[in-house]
């Protein structure tokens, strides 16, 4: 049997109670009325019959197929009321039954639920009162699984693992949008400050009472309380109201606190921004918002609390970047911006500053209105509102405005021999170049303003120094039309998928080799060869399309560059050819075209299709509007982002940062660290970044991220998004379990649940089951004992004699035992 279907069924079988799947409930409880040759009937609670194909699931998909087929799976009677914890401890383990449990737990307001090592969390989409200070003070000090799950539970592990072993710590937190990711981050931040801060108060007290020293000034806020204030700062800058999430980060986030080693004290932390989703801030699917940030300003102009040099006036609809819906019903913004101020206070921002930081943001909001018209002299064009241009160059301070709208109506190439030669652009090119440079400002403001956030944190100075850090990021992506933002995003989660692999999967093989313990060796999921598909050189469909790019003008788009990634990979185990002649269709139903190809990624199979593939992977800024920028504003903020360039193309100053960002799926991030420009740093220069395709930068900052992770003890929350319609007490179990297996929840529960997930030192087996301590007995190690006591008629009679021998076998210094034995 396997964890979604079951085609080993008896006629004794009849009478008997199965779960069939169903595409509107993911299961339905039903009974098997008849067993025949490769056949099951069975009828549902709901009155509904289904003649059901065994052998039909286990088949490839065929082009006349329009829905899945049928499964079917057995069904025992979840005993527990409220579920079990850890669903290690089913006693029948696959998809339905996961699922019931999880609905049952759920229906509770019991939203977090344990799969080994995994923390399972519901967004209940209501608060529950289970987050404050009186709940930290429960879980602060008890072991490990002492207590329910919990978030903070998982976040006291890792305070406590940290000092234990000074080994630093890790918690990925991966779900779709609108799971809850952020709230989750946010919780263990908060736990976390508040135990660190616990304890240096206790240390104080301790140290005062030997030296009678006063300890007034106890409500400085911490560095991990400055830290968690911060971040509606960026959340302004870096979360937008979408379809699925009103407030969805539209980034990646790795939040370090740093702590002395052995130390239970935070005495530093650092920010990093990973995949920053640039294409945002100058288009946005029908329904969605631009970010935040913009919204505040305006309603805060609203109001008379920004200053009038932005010269922003409230209306957002009637700007071309937010023309959009400005109002949220979920979403005050005029009190998220006093929040992002009192964010920027909480860095130590002063309002000159912050001044220049909304002046920088403004002309990126105006930058959109810039607009341009065909010239009298062919094919070239002219800024046509002359008024928002000498806008813009007022905020960003550019000397001469007109210098600047002939830099987006030009280009500038260098040919063969240092040559520069200059082209006019079309109003659509124009346009283009506008927008790049809206993403471009935009981007590197949101770097530079997390450097300026590490400035005040990035404190620390003892060299040996140990951390905890938090990984908030997004999860596949399977949209209605995927392109090549979630290239970038589902490779970042194949990596994502290895790691979790490795460290759940293969220790479990680890643990059964060193206690020498024969078990069934399921095989384990490896999707290595998925991530060579994407990233290996030189055939990787990534390192592919990074080929393309040095082809300049002659360079493969759409069906061209689809037929070179199906001649390198048509062959291989992962990738399907598409075409309309093929099996596959898109997600709108229709069938896929010349331009797609699809990808077996651990989540399920997902189709792309190529559209401007080569230039987004460009994304070059071209040289002439990055000099200008770097040359003529005087803007503080602007010439830190843009500094001049060296005769080699290279930002001038040592400790430059890369700033240089795209999609969401292509960003850069800040990624400094210690020894890194405080201010901000620098960006390759526009003739550098040209040559660093967002692939090959992507690529980079991925891999330094895994390392991380990799020498890290790291664990997982995985968030489940209940419903898409963001209503309490609603579950959508078909989206819930796609999610469950999408995450990697599922092989998880297979693995451990195929083996003895059970596991107790034979001392502390002893000492919690000597009830069942042969009488009389002689002088075993505690190895025989153990195995005398499992032999004990009681415990022989509970298991089953037919199940004795499977149930239990002996390590070096544990028993194992299969899941329900305990």
């Amino acid at each position: 049997m396997s964890m979604n279907h079951s085609n080993k069924w008896k006629a004794s079988d009849e009478g008997g109670l199965c779960w069939v799947s169903d595409p509107a409930q993911a299961y339905v409880e039903a009974r098997v009325k008849s067993v025949r040759k490769g056949f099951i009937k069975a009828g549902a609670s709901d009155g509904r019959e289904f003649d059901i194909d065994l052998e039909l699931p286990l088949k490839p998909p065929s082009r006349t197929q329009k829905e899945p087929p049928r499964r079917v799976l057995p069904r025992l009677v979840l005993r527990e009321p409220n579920g079990v914890e850890n669903m290690d401890n089913l006693e029948v383990l696959h998809e339905a039954s996961i699922l019931e449990n999880i609905e049952r737990r759920f229906r509770m307001d019991l939203i977090y639920t344990n799969t080994g090592p995994i923390l399972i969390a519901m967004n209940p989409f209501k608060w529950l009162p289970i987050y404050g200070e009186d709940v930290i003070s429960r879980f602060h000090g008890k072991p490990y699984g002492s207590m329910p799950p919990h978030v903070f539970q998982e976040a006291e592990d890792a305070f406590v693992q940290l000092q234990k072993y000074r080994k630093n710590q890790a918690i990925v937190i991966c779900g779709e949008s609108g799971a809850g990711k952020t709230e989750t981050t946010k919780l263990m931040l908060y736990y976390l400050a508040v135990v660190s801060k616990r304890t240096a108060e206790r240390e104080a007290r301790r140290m005062s009472t030997r030296s009678n020293a006063s300890t007034e000034g106890g409500d400085t806020p911490t560095i991990a309380e400055r830290m968690v204030n911060s971040n509606p700062l960026l959340e302004a800058y870096g979360n937008a109201k979408t379809l699925r999430n009103d407030n969805s980060s539209r980034f990646g986030k790795f939040t370090r606190f740093d702590f002395g080693m052995g130390s239970a004290i935070i005495n530093g932390g650092h920010i990093e921004n990973l995949l920053l989703e640039k294409v945002r801030v100058v288009e946005q699917g029908e329904g969605e918002r631009n970010y935040h940030i913009f919204y505040q300003l305006c309603e805060a102009a609203k109001k008379g609390q920004v200053p009038k040099s932005t010269f922003l006036t409230g209306d957002a609809a009637s700007h071309e970047y937010t023309k959009g819906p400005s109002a949220v019903a979920s979403i005050d913004d005029f009190e998220e911006y006093k929040a992002m101020v009192g964010a920027l206070e909480a860095l130590a921002v002063k309002p000159a500053e912050r001044e220049l930081i909304f002046h920088v943001t403004s002309a990126v909001y105006f930058l959109g209105d810039l607009d341009f018209a065909d010239a009298q002299d062919g094919d070239a064009s002219v800024v046509s509102t002359d008024d928002v241009l000498k806008t813009v160059a007022t905020l960003l301070q550019v000397r001469d405005s007109s210098k600047l709208g002939k830099a987006l109506t030009i280009r500038v190439r260098e040919v063969p021999g240092g040559e520069k030669v200059v082209s006019n652009n079309k109003t659509s090119e124009a346009r283009h170049l506008r927008d790049a440079l809206a993403k471009a400002v935009y981007a590197r403001l949101f770097d530079w303003l997390v450097c300026r956030a590490n400035t005040a944190f990035d404190v620390s100075t003892g060299q040996e120094n140990q951390f905890i850090g938090v990984l908030d990021i997004f999860g596949f992506e399977d949209m209605k039309s995927n392109g090549f933002e979630q290239v970038f995003i589902n490779t970042t989660n194949e990596q994502l998928q290895k790691v979790f692999n490795d460290i759940i999967f293969r220790s479990e093989a680890e643990e059964y080799s060193r206690e020498q313990i024969d078990w069934d060796k399921t095989a384990f999921p490896d999707n290595t060869p998925c991530i060579d598909l994407l990233t290996r050189k030189p055939q990787g469909i990534l390192r592919i399309l990074d080929a393309e790019c040095l082809r300049g003008m002659s360079a493969s788009d759409g069906p061209k560059l689809a037929a070179k990634f199906n001649r390198a990979h048509g062959n291989h185990a992962f990738y399907e050819i598409c075409g309309p002649a093929s099996v596959w269709r898109r997600n709108n139903g229709e069938r896929t075209r010349d331009e797609d190809f699809l990808i077996h990624h651990f989540a399920g199979p997902i189709v792309y299709t190529i559209a401007q593939f080569v230039d987004k992977n460009r994304d070059a800024l071209f040289g002439h509007v990055y000099d200008l920028l770097a040359a003529d504003s005087t803007d503080p903020i602007v010439t830190d982002i843009f500094p001049p360039t060296n005769d080699g193309g290279q930002p001038n100053g040592q400790n430059d940062v890369d700033h240089t960002t795209t999609t969401r799926a292509s960003g850069g991030g800040s990624g400094t660290t210690k020894g890194a420009s405080k201010g901000g740093g620098g960006v390759a220069s526009a003739a550098a970044a040209s040559k660093q395709t967002v692939a090959n930068k992507y690529l980079g900052q991925l891999s330094a991220l895994v390392s991380v992770l990799r020498e890290s003890s790291t664990r997982f929350v995985r968030c489940i998004k209940t419903n898409h319609d963001k209503l309490p007490a609603k579950l959508d179990k078909p989206s819930c379990l796609h999610q469950l297996i999408c995450s990697g929840v599922m092989a998880a529960l297979e693995v451990r649940r195929a083996g003895y997930p059970t596991r107790l030192p034979y001392r502390e087996f002893i000492r919690e089951f000597r009830a069942f301590t042969p009488k009389g007995q002689r002088k075993y190690d505690d190895r025989d004992l153990a195995d005398q006591m499992m032999q004990h008629p009681h415990v022989v009679e509970r298991i089953g004699a037919k199940k004795y021998k499977l149930a239990y076998r002996l390590g070096v210094s544990k028993i194992f035992m299969q899941a329900e034995i305990l």
